[in-house]
């Protein structure tokens, strides 16, 4: 059961990778850079806007700004490397946040974006 889950998780994590890849196509980087990049400052915004949600916009900020200069998260999104725990943090920050805010909003249809 764990080696099924775990195959299934990291294809994921190539898809999405690949596809916030393509979609940053306007910037003339090599691809490796290019995702590196994103989902490093992706995280961060997505990190903000959980904290903001939660708590307040200063909090929002301290947190994003934390989140830049933590060495375990700069580990996993320097330039030149690839790790899929970079990409998983930005997807389970924002996944979070949908979640969050869905669930602040009072809808019940609108969880099922996250």
């Amino acid at each position: 059961m764990g080696l099924s889950f775990e195959i299934s998780v990291q294809n994921l994590l190539f898809f999405t990778a690949f596809f916030l890849s393509e979609g940053l196509c306007f910037i003339d980087k090599p691809a490796l850079l290019k995702t590196t990049f994103c989902f490093s400052g992706l995280t961060a915004i997505s990190t903000y806007l959980l904290t903001k949600e939660i708590w307040s916009a200063g909090a929002g900020l301290f947190a994003a700004c934390f989140i830049a200069i933590v060495p375990g998260y700069i580990s996993r999104s320097v330039a030149g490397s690839y790790d899929n725990e970079g990409i998983a943090i930005f997807a389970l920050q924002f996944t979070y946040y949908l979640w969050v805010s869905r669930h602040r909003q009072g809808s019940s249809r609108k969880p099922s974006q996250c």
